[in-house]
């Protein structure tokens, strides 16, 4: 259990510093589906250098130059060019203009007073059917779970959240997520007001497959970087990524250090794969460690600190709702 006792300290320093980075941002940033590159190669860790997002602010007002833009963001390890191949700037008749979806603080305020009433006419609508929600949780046969986690997971991650953007895209609400170099995403990001939060508002899911079982976590995505499933997987494998460029890893020949870091960035999804064979071995009524141990094939000297970090995660569900 040593093990994962580091990885969470590591993993917290990082999340640390990740924050500390987005407090110096005017913006708040994101992605409608998942980004794989990492560092400077990430439109959301650019758009989160202090400088880049004070001249975004900057740009939503009037397109600048080439000189302007250059000179706003001398003091960063990025350069027009780059934010030109991330597709966060676009270039008109020598001019430079936002080429993602950026929205100001004055048109987020239009956004919630245009939104409010529907939003409680929608309310209203779950309010009018809560009886059969009610006989529908029933029927969920694992007694341990509160019934108040199984409405949140059902109404607010897969109906109104799932199912919600797929009613918005057959209809063309919305636009679909492109595949690119670095993902398959759509960049957004807004700027930050005292007047305008999102910070308790449970609206975003992270989703993963392993092992042909979907983890989720859903929630405020004022509180990332999250630690539940599937995101500690996705941290755990950016960080062992990362490793390649360590001092350990110096002297050593490109592909060869290319090689070391893609295969320890695998182990994240070796443990994801455990994690879902521990879940169905406890759905099937495993109900001690040698009982998982047996239903699941996964050793004793893996399923114990993985209980551990499930009993965690499961701790930190039922207090801030944002373990899948």
């Amino acid at each position: 259990m040593r093990w994962l006792g580091i990885l969470l300290g590591l993993f917290a320093a990082l999340a640390a510093n990740e924050a500390a980075a987005q407090e110096s941002s005017v913006l708040s940033v994101g992605v409608t589906g998942r980004v794989s590159a990492e560092g400077l190669e990430s439109p959301t860790v650019v758009l989160g250098i202090s400088s880049v997002s004070k001249m975004i602010v900057k740009l939503a007002q009037a397109p600048l130059s080439a000189e302007a833009v250059s000179g706003m963001i001398a003091d960063t390890d990025v350069d027009l060019a780059h934010l030109l191949s991330l597709n966060i700037l676009r270039e008109d008749s020598g001019l430079y203009y936002i080429d993602f979806n950026y929205t100001s603080a004055r048109d987020h305020k239009i956004f919630e007073d245009v939104g409010y009433r529907y939003a409680r006419s929608l309310a209203e609508e779950y309010k009018n059917e809560w009886r059969s929600f009610a006989g529908l949780f029933d029927t969920y046969p694992v007694k341990t779970v509160p019934r108040e986690m199984i409405a949140y997971a059902i109404i607010g991650a897969y109906s109104l959240d799932w199912d919600g953007l797929n009613i918005a895209a057959e209809n063309e609400y919305m636009a679909s997520t492109p595949e690119t170099p670095r993902g398959r995403y759509i960049l957004w990001a807004k700027e930050k007001s005292d007047e305008v939060s999102l910070a308790r508002l449970y609206w975003g899911s992270h989703n993963s497959q392993f092992g042909g079982l979907t983890l989720t976590s859903f929630g405020d995505h004022a509180a990332i970087p999250r630690f539940g499933f599937p995101d500690f997987a996705w941290r755990m494998n950016a960080y062992l990524r990362r490793l390649g460029q360590a001092p350990l890893f110096i002297g050593v020949d490109e592909p060869l250090r290319e090689t070391a870091s893609n295969s320890l960035a695998t182990y994240g999804d070796l443990m994801m794969a455990d994690v879902t064979r521990i879940l169905k071995a406890l759905r099937r009524g495993a109900g001690t460690t040698a009982d998982i141990v047996k239903a699941s094939e996964v050793p004793l000297e893996r399923v114990a600190p993985l209980l551990y970090c499930l009993n965690k995660c499961a701790i930190s569900a039922a207090r801030t709702k944002l373990c899948g």
